[in-house]
């Protein structure tokens, strides 16, 4: 089964599982993306290829489960949110990644954390995985990505660790 299309009309569909099946590379955008809540569910997947869901949207749901996934796994976040599809300040995002080389970023804009949260988890599977930190600012005089000792304890496994920025990478400050 070919998974390289848009999830259309999803009308509030919370949860959503995908069974990657086939054998190729994948790139999937959830068009609703302030729809699905709930956990979205990655599996099967084959090693050496990618599973991309890295559209330029973030991921609002509360879970993201990808741990059964063999595929290298792309994906974008921003925060949890709430019943009226407003970020929550403190995401409590659950994520879980497989045994491919999978990329995890956070890039809630305008947050000085990026979206990446002390109540958040990552927990990174098997491979040589990424976190990366993007989070683009509108006030790039004055605000800074800051992430302090709190955002990392839930954070586990991560091989490398990068911030992404387009515009000015020495505006960022690692506390």
């Amino acid at each position: 089964m070919d998974f390289d299309h848009l999830v259309e009309n999803s009308n509030m569909i919370e949860n959503i599982t995908i069974h990657d099946n086939d054998t190729e590379t994948n790139n999937v955008s959830l068009t609703n993306i302030y729809d699905h809540r709930g956990t979205i569910t990655i599996d099967g997947g084959k090693e050496g290829t990618s599973f991309n869901l890295d559209d330029g949207n973030g991921i609002v749901a509360a879970n993201f489960d990808a741990s059964d996934s063999k595929s290298d796994v792309i994906a974008r976040f921003y925060t949890s949110v709430d019943e009226e599809g407003k970020h929550v300040e403190n995401g409590a995002q659950n994520i879980k990644t497989g045994s491919g080389n999978d990329t995890v970023i956070f890039d809630l804009k305008d947050d000085t954390h990026a979206g990446l949260s002390s109540s958040d988890t990552v927990d990174a599977g098997e491979g040589n995985d990424i976190l990366a930190i993007d989070g683009n600012l509108t006030n790039m005089d004055t605000d800074r990505i800051q992430l302090s000792d709190s955002e990392w304890k839930n954070v586990s496994i991560l091989k490398i660790f990068i911030f992404v920025m387009v515009m000015v990478l020495m505006n960022m400050i690692l506390l």
